[in-house]
């Protein structure tokens, strides 16, 4: 009899984690498309430092929440050389009138592809809306000033 449930509730498991499954197209999330995003600092082609802020516009409600910066059911996306990136709260913030700003993490040196784009709660990315690929080039961080240190 154990043995019995103990197949049943795999099997119903199973089913429910396969029904979930069933949809998985990102777009459904989005009520209606997706509103554009456009990269308007750095521009295509700069030569930026190693700690890159991105400035971008939205039309969308893109709001901090206690879940992050979302803008109804999506928030954001970075992808930088291929590498997705999410901002934490402290990230990012709103500059203007549907205008943010957003602190990457320090990237490496040489040529670099940056593309914004939304995403679902899953995090699946939503093609609709995202801002076209611009290609930036990462220059070397400056030396600090070393000192001689006496011996």
């Amino acid at each position: 009899m154990v043995i019995a449930f103990v197949v049943l509730g795999l099997t119903l498991l199973f089913l429910g984690f396969w029904a979930a499954g069933l949809d998985r197209d990102p777009e459904r999330f989005a009520a209606k498309p997706a509103p554009p995003i456009t990269i308007l600092e750095p521009a295509d082609g700069d030569t930026v430092g190693t700690d890159i802020t991105l400035v971008f516009e939205t039309p969308a409600p893109l709001r901090l929440t206690p879940s992050g910066w979302l803008a109804g059911r999506l928030h954001v996306h970075a992808n930088v050389n291929g590498v997705e990136l999410m901002p934490a709260a402290a990230d990012m913030e709103e500059v203007g009138k549907n205008r943010f700003a957003w602190r990457l993490l320090p990237q490496r040196p040489g040529p670099a592809t940056i593309r914004m784009e939304w995403a679902t709660p899953d995090h699946r990315a939503v093609e609709a809306g995202g801002s076209p690929e611009i290609r930036v080039f990462v220059r070397e961080p400056e030396a600090s000033g070393s000192q001689d240190s006496p011996n």
